[in-house]
């Protein structure tokens, strides 16, 4: 047996309705659930979890070794680096940025009544303070290149 997240993307009014969410929130995890194979870890989560999908709605599973590889490979493709989640208009936007100087562009460009928010590379959210530090800290540190001239 493996260990499979079980996903639905969509929204619906019973089950994830959209008044007020952002378009990161379209995409849950709703179960992880032990089965043989990805058909069986969606039944299981639909017979034993309860999970629904309406019109306009899709569900799958991925194992959970598969979920931590791309989680893994994500941090390491973005060290040191903040996504900020932003709004330009009515235009959800996001942006990797690896200076404080990228935050504060993708913050001139914010006009929206939801907050953008900021995240390191391992998904851990952040206010905007800590986002600087973050970058702040790769940028700070000396260059392996020119030590020692």
């Amino acid at each position: 047996m493996t260990t499979y997240q079980v996903f639905r993307r969509g929204f619906n009014l019973a089950n994830n309705p959209s008044r007020g969410a952002r378009p990161e929130d379209c995409t849950r995890q709703v179960a992880t659930v032990e089965a043989a194979d990805e058909h069986e870890a969606v039944r299981l989560a639909q017979q034993d979890h309860g999970v629904t999908v309406y019109n306009g709605q899709c569900i799958w599973a991925t194992s959970e070794e598969e979920c931590l590889a791309e989680k893994v490979k994500l941090a390491e493709a973005h060290k040191g680096q903040v996504l900020v989640k932003y709004w330009r208009g009515t235009t959800p936007l996001e942006d990797w940025c690896s200076s404080a100087e990228e935050i504060d562009d993708c913050l001139d460009m914010h006009s929206n009544a939801y907050g953008p928010t900021f995240e390191d590379a391992e998904g851990t959210a952040l206010d905007y303070e800590e986002a600087c530090n973050v970058v702040r800290s790769v940028t700070a540190k000396p260059d392996a290149r020119g030590a020692g001239r």
